[in-house]
């Protein structure tokens, strides 16, 4: 067992570094590294050192460990621990405040009928408690009703600053904490506005109104003709674009009591689907490797683009990049390494996200479904291979296709059972709900949404 083990870590070398991440994320949470910052960097600094100088493994997995320890603890500070979200606290209701800060659009799929944008303050004024804070801090900001956003710049903005709401009861949906993951302090309801100046964020501000655009674009091309059947645009988009918020409840329950509510995101499924069919037509033109690998790169960030550059589809970008990348240095893909790069690169850019179900979802089932199906397909072969006392050059066309068949199920079904005990534990743990006849449900509905998603790339 130990032999074992020990050979996964050396062929799995930034699986075994990402999962030292995410312990050292997880100390940092619960408190047990907070140390000054002083300390962070100079232990670190000794370890990596040590791990260069004298070619062992275990300073550099420590070293891993209190960096990311480091960087969660920081965005912590930035966050839950924040001056503004200790001052609202005490207020416990929406007070008058004047801000002055930048600002970016969110486009949301919420159905609230007043625009959101994100605002990084500069400074924070609330007279009613006497606080004037510089301290910089992401809000999530609602503009006046009926206001678009402004485009980019420095702003002063009127209006009511709060925090969310708190979950009511144990196990329940909370807003204040998933803000928080997010990044945003706090909500804030501007009530009148006016324009400062520019900000240095003009072309981030572009490159999303640009994503925007592009995703309302092909919501239109995708639905032309059908204006008079709502029920079907709403799955066009949320399959193909992840516009899930235009779906009826009718039919998102439909998919979410079925464990198939994956098909409403734009995820690894979507991005995943379009690098296949990208890659097998362009090997059937016979263009080098390399060439249509970097080609199927630039398509699927195009994607995640095209959709609005979600969270969920710049991650799949990532994840499918990182795996093909490997081919391109003459390097052997190995999923569960390229898994560990990817969550190395996203958690070092952003660790809360460790804490969000779409990242441990996609992790998750990743991971399980590739140690996982293997062996159980191997229980599955002898029932998919063709009689043992018939030749296989004797079997005729019907026992071949049917063995074929036979294995095709065989396939899916170790891969839709491998993914579902791999998302077992984060949906009990997120949505408290078994879905059991989500291993059957994958098996029909995933083949089936490839070729509708697949006509319409």
């Amino acid at each position: 067992m130990l032999a074992k083990l020990h050979r996964w870590t050396w062929a799995n070398p930034l699986l075994v570094l990402a999962l030292v991440a995410v312990c050292g994320i997880l100390a940092a949470e619960a408190g047990w590294l907070n140390a000054h910052a002083g300390w962070f960097l100079m232990v670190t600094t000794l370890l990596l050192s040590a791990a260069l100088l004298g070619g062992r493994s275990w300073p550099l997995i420590f070293g891993c460990l209190m960096v990311f320890a480091f960087i969660h603890t920081t965005r912590m500070e930035e966050t839950f621990r924040h001056p503004l979200r200790l001052a609202l606290q005490q207020q416990g209701r929406p007070v008058p405040a004047t801000i002055r800060g930048s600002l970016l659009p969110e486009f949301d799929t919420t159905g609230d009928e007043r625009t959101s944008a994100l605002c990084t303050t500069q400074k924070i004024e609330i007279p009613a408690a006497g606080i004037v804070m510089e301290q910089a801090a992401t809000l999530r900001v609602r503009l006046p009703k009926g206001v678009r956003f402004p485009g980019a710049g420095v702003y002063e903005l009127h209006g009511s600053i709060y925090l969310p709401r708190t979950a009511s009861n144990p196990g329940t949906f909370d807003a204040q904490e998933h803000a928080l993951r997010m990044g945003r302090v706090a909500r804030f309801d501007i009530v009148r506005m006016r324009r400062l100046g520019e900000s240095g964020e003009a072309l981030w501000c572009a490159f999303l109104e640009t994503a925007e655009h592009c995703r309302q674009w092909i919501s239109r091309q995708l639905t032309q003709d059908l204006e008079e059947d709502p029920q079907t645009v709403a799955v066009l988009r949320a399959m193909a674009l992840g516009m899930s918020a235009e779906a009826d409840d009718e039919i998102e329950d439909a998919f979410r009591n079925s464990g198939t509510l994956h098909v409403f995101a734009v995820s690894g499924l979507h991005v995943g689907l379009l690098g296949f069919i990208v890659l097998t037509l362009l090997r059937q033109t016979g263009m080098r490797r390399s060439i249509s690998l970097w080609v199927v790169i630039c398509i699927v960030f195009a994607y995640a683009f095209v959709t609005g550059w979600r969270p969920s589809a710049a991650r799949a970008a990532f994840m499918v990049a990182i795996y093909l990348s490997a081919a391109l240095v003459d390097r052997e893909s190995s999923l569960q390494n390229s898994l560990g790069a990817a969550a190395l690169l996203l958690l070092a850019a952003d660790p809360q996200q460790l804490f969000m179900p779409g990242f441990q979802l996609s992790f998750g089932v990743l991971w399980l479904s590739a140690i996982g199906s293997a062996p159980l397909l191997e229980k599955l072969l002898p029932f998919t291979r063709l009689d043992p006392f018939l030749p296989t050059q004797l079997a005729n066309w019907r026992q071949r296709t049917w063995s074929k068949c036979r294995l095709w199920l065989a396939t899916t079904l170790s891969v839709s059972f491998a993914a579902w005990i791999g998302s077992l534990p984060f949906i009990l743990g997120h949505f408290q709900s078994v879905t059991p006849v989500a291993v059957l449900a994958n098996c029909v509905l995933v083949p089936l949404s490839s070729l509708c998603l697949g006509a319409t790339k």
